[in-house]
């Protein structure tokens, strides 16, 4: 009997010991699967952000809506383009330079737009705090503060009186007065912008720029939205607040 459940022991405790080890290394298998799988992931939304890649120079080409502010028509403005290239100096510094255009509109019938070239330059002043956090610091992905230049190369501008009052039947109204003015050639003015703003990639090639600020030219702006004289934008003592947004491509 002794020897009978000494064999049985001797052939169960093996077969125990198999099974035991079977078990840990299907729970180990299993924990490097979901850590594999989180892996992935992370590098999967890297790869769509760049956030792996170093990217030393941008090419922006987007739109901008936009709208400045007039005295003496409130809001003005509707649309700017731009074609861009960013390239970064330092991992906080970067230069940029490019042409716009923009089409404003001071009211119903007064319009016109204008192309131009743009040269600036931005500090990402966040960059070493992202770094400390873990965070991408290398695809001039960040916020930052800006200085940039305007200066318009063409112009197209329509100039309309406006009449407006009140009617016998106590009706107000406005409406187009007199001859319109057509001008067009290189408008006088330069522009200068000093603002915040934050850039990020959407996906592989996308991004979004958004920003506000205050703008001045030289000369000082005027409502009456003559181009080739001043500036509508800078109405308020020679300075206006400005907000921006740009969404594009990104190569």
């Amino acid at each position: 009997m002794k020897t009978t459940l000494f064999y049985l022991l001797t052939v169960l405790f093996p077969l125990l010991s198999w099974a035991q080890q079977k078990d840990s290394v299907r729970v180990e298998y299993a924990e490097e699967s979901i850590e594999q799988s989180d892996f992935k992931k992370k590098e999967a939304f890297r790869y769509l952000t760049h956030a792996n890649i170093e990217e030393k120079t941008l090419i922006k080409i987007g739109i901008l809506p936009t709208f400045g502010w007039s005295k003496g028509s409130g809001m003005t403005g509707v649309g700017y383009g731009e074609l861009s290239i960013e390239h970064k100096l330092k991992p906080q510094w970067s230069v940029m330079g490019g042409i716009n255009q923009i089409y404003r509109r001071n009211h119903l019938y007064s319009y016109g737009y204008y192309a131009g070239l743009m040269l600036g330059t931005r500090y990402y002043y966040s960059i070493k705090k992202r770094m400390a956090l873990g965070k991408s610091a290398n695809n001039l992905s960040n916020n930052y503060l800006q200085f940039q230049v305007e200066k318009p190369l063409y112009g197209y501008q329509h100039l309309q009186g406006i009449a407006h009052g009140i009617r016998k039947n106590g009706e107000e109204y406005r409406e187009p007065h007199g001859v319109p003015q057509i001008r067009e050639g290189m408008p006088s003015f330069v522009r200068f912008r000093l603002g915040w703003g934050i850039q990020r990639r959407l996906g592989k090639w996308g991004y979004f720029d958004a920003g506000a600020g205050v703008t001045t030219t030289l000369p000082s702006g005027h409502w009456h939205l003559n181009w080739f004289t001043k500036d509508p934008e800078s109405s308020f003592s020679g300075i206006a607040p400005y907000i921006n947004f740009r969404i594009g491509i990104g190569l």
